[in-house]
């Protein structure tokens, strides 16, 4: 345990240090988290609260710089890969857990989201210490502790991330397919950590109750897209494509070879388990692929289980020589990757494109309107113009109003910003060059001050934003 946490901690010293090195502008999810956390509620439009919480915290200590914003990213993905060391020990033996964490520590995906400040860090956080305390209560049903313990962290998870709701999923499973425990869920135990993570989640039930249930529209309109119900090969293609990059091609591979012969392995009580954990969410996530769309992300529940039946099958079958090599070749992946984006942050090459300018440079810009002008009132036309206006440009929330005449925007947090106030004068800041009809019938004049371009090298491209001036009739 001690040389493994060793390990972790020196990998996530690298992390932070790279975080404070680098500098990377934020994204426009890593923006409209930063600007939640500017107003903390028990809910947002599309998200619990924990990831404004966390924001709250981290900046609340070290600053608003894009370092502070992402730092506690790579220190929950070394908190997840220390619960993952314990489950894999329990289950098997303390080797089996070491290879699953550092596995999963250096996995491709887990690189690049140590990089950004997203819910998937703190979902698998909590995933892993509801599944050690899983574990636990299994081998000890009579200690309700580890119900208590299972339960807080499923509704600490639920405030992350709502994927976390598939945890109760493969509990059922579980219970169905398990020859030694199919009789837990007749015991007080999994109604114990039921109830306490619904204790924990329920502020965020009530915030969504009293603001006409935004997260429960979002997931059918954006995640489930109804009105697109239909066979997508492509999106399905696209999706697994997705997993092989966040786990490395060779432990893809060996992953799936582990759900097929997971039965055949030397425990298979154990598999039961892991498998239960992992396929169901995978099934789920690959039907939504294939008849709607789904994130390469959505599925990452399915890793920390999925991870260790992985090293269990490698490791029984003699496959460790594979195991090392994907490690390495991992390794090498995130050194290159860190490498070309400080290359790229310092200037010594522009691959893909030139990162001048960027929404720094577009911050300096609102940054001098407001000094010169610090009654200037503006008006943007989507969420990242709102964000990123509010933390580079560092504009006062009252300051700053949103063009939505229809009421069709469903991601604004505070409705009265779409409000504009009449006999007033705005800078419209827009991504769109052609102005909206309906701004002719409130405004008596518009003057076109100029386009600016914005380079986002991580994706590799390049983005207008045009700027109207607009006067009150």
């Amino acid at each position: 345990m001690k040389k493994f946490a060793w390990i972790g901690l020196a990998v996530t010293l690298i992390r932070i240090a790279y975080l404070f090195l680098n500098q990377r502008d934020l994204d426009i999810e890593e923006s409209q988290y930063w600007a939640w956390s500017r107003h903390l509620a028990f809910g947002y439009h599309s998200k619990p609260p924990l990831i404004s919480w966390s924001i709250y915290a981290s900046t609340y200590l070290f600053g608003n710089s894009e370092w502070a914003i992402r730092l506690l990213s790579p220190i929950t993905y070394m908190i997840s890969s220390l619960c993952l060391y314990a489950c894999g020990k329990n289950l098997y033996n303390k080797s089996i857990g070491f290879w699953a964490g550092i596995t999963v520590l250096l996995l491709p995906g887990v690189t690049y989201s140590g990089s950004i400040i997203s819910t998937d860090p703190f979902l698998l956080m909590f995933w892993c210490a509801a599944f050690l305390a899983f574990i636990k209560a299994i081998k000890q049903p009579q200690q309700t502790t580890w119900w208590l313990l299972c339960g807080i962290a499923i509704g600490l998870g639920l405030l992350s991330k709502y994927t976390m709701l598939f945890f109760f999923l493969c509990m059922l499973v579980y219970f169905i397919c398990s020859i030694e425990n199919h009789f837990l869920w007749k015991k007080p135990g999994p109604y114990i950590a039921l109830f306490s993570a619904g204790l924990i989640f329920f502020p965020n039930i009530l915030w969504n109750a009293q603001h006409h249930n935004p997260a429960v529209h979002h997931v059918i309109e954006h995640n489930i897209h109804l009105q697109a119900l239909h066979f997508k090969m492509k999106n399905l293609g696209m999706f697994i494509v997705g997993q092989i990059g966040i786990l490395g091609p060779i432990i893809f591979i060996f992953f799936l070879l582990a759900l097929v012969r997971g039965k055949k392995m030397a425990d298979s009580e154990n598999s039961r388990l892991l498998i239960s954990f992992s396929l169901p969410i995978l099934l789920v996530i690959c039907l939504e692929a294939l008849l709607s769309r789904a994130y390469a992300n959505w599925a990452v529940a399915a890793y920390p289980s999925g991870m260790i039946l992985t090293i269990a099958y490698m490791s029984q079958q003699n496959y460790r020589g594979w195991l090392k090599f994907s490690l390495t070749i991992n390794i090498i992946m995130a050194i290159t990757f860190y490498i070309w984006e400080l290359s790229l942050a310092y200037g010594y090459h522009h691959w893909p494109i030139n990162n001048r300018p960027n929404w720094k440079d577009y911050g300096v810009i609102i940054q001098n309107l407001e000094i010169s002008r610090p009654d200037i009132l503006y008006l943007v036309d989507n969420r990242e113009l709102w964000s990123k206006t509010l933390y580079y440009g560092k504009v006062s929330n009252k300051h700053l109003f949103v063009w939505d005449p229809q009421k069709t925007i469903d991601w604004l947090d505070e409705p009265g910003h779409t409000f504009i106030p009449s006999g007033k004068d705005f800078l419209f800041i827009s991504t769109k060059k052609t102005l909206p009809a309906s701004m002719s019938f409130s405004f008596q004049k518009v003057t076109e001050l100029g386009e600016y371009p914005i380079t986002q090298p991580l994706l590799g491209r390049h983005n207008f934003i045009y700027f109207y001036w607009l006067k009150s009739i």
